[in-house]
């Protein structure tokens, strides 16, 4: 008995069907991958800036913290264009302790020469961050005393006129520079600002 022939009608993927379905999967990966790096990028620039957070925010206080507690405050402007701040303490008899407080690009903010927060360090090298990519840089560091900046008011009673005499400003500015592979690039400016009542210098000059 002669069976008769079956035709095979699963013919599977033709060479044009495959072609369309490898493309639309690398479409679908690219678009994944972009947003990948996107999402990556975004997490960079967000660890970075809150690493200068972290360590500006620190800094600001304790330098608030030793000025508060200072009783001669002199403030001079340093070689590299930041201002360089001699702090008196009191000392045993007439003979005070003078401590200085100055900025480094490189080392950050330094007290007596030495980093002033030795456990929160301000990596400028390092994951996420280097000179081809993500830049930190210190633009600004001042302290300013408010009565000779001109912010005082007229006081007729003495008392109140070396009371203004003993506030500080103090003004720490970061910039934060991301580079693209396209040429351009971003800065994004970190500021901390924190007035200081200088009390043992008020005492001090009430003296």
């Amino acid at each position: 008995m002669i069976k008769p022939m079956r035709h095979n009608t699963n013919k599977g993927f033709t060479i044009i069907e495959m072609a369309v379905v490898i493309l639309v999967f690398s479409i679908a990966g690219l678009g994944f991958l972009s947003t990948a790096i996107g999402i990556v990028g975004f997490y960079q620039d967000d660890m970075v800036s809150r690493d200068i957070k972290t360590y500006g925010t620190a800094v600001l206080s304790e330098i608030a913290d030793k000025i508060s507690q200072a009783q001669e405050i002199s403030v001079t402007s340093g070689p590299n264009g930041y201002d360089l701040v001699y702090l008196t303490f009191p000392g045993t008899g007439n003979i005070g302790r003078q401590k200085s407080i100055q900025a480094s690009e490189d080392r950050g903010f330094l007290y007596q020469g030495k980093p002033l927060l030795k456990k929160i360090p301000l990596k400028q090298d390092g994951m996420y961050r280097n000179h081809d990519y993500r830049q930190i840089d210190l633009l600004e560091f001042t302290v300013e005393n408010l009565h000779e900046a001109g912010y005082h008011h007229a006081q007729n009673r003495n008392e109140l006129r070396l009371v203004g005499k003993s506030v500080y400003e103090v003004t720490i500015i970061y910039g934060l520079t991301t580079y693209y592979k396209s040429g351009d690039d971003q800065t994004e400016y970190l500021t901390f600002k924190k007035k200081v009542y200088a009390f043992q210098n008020l005492i001090h000059r009430m003296s």
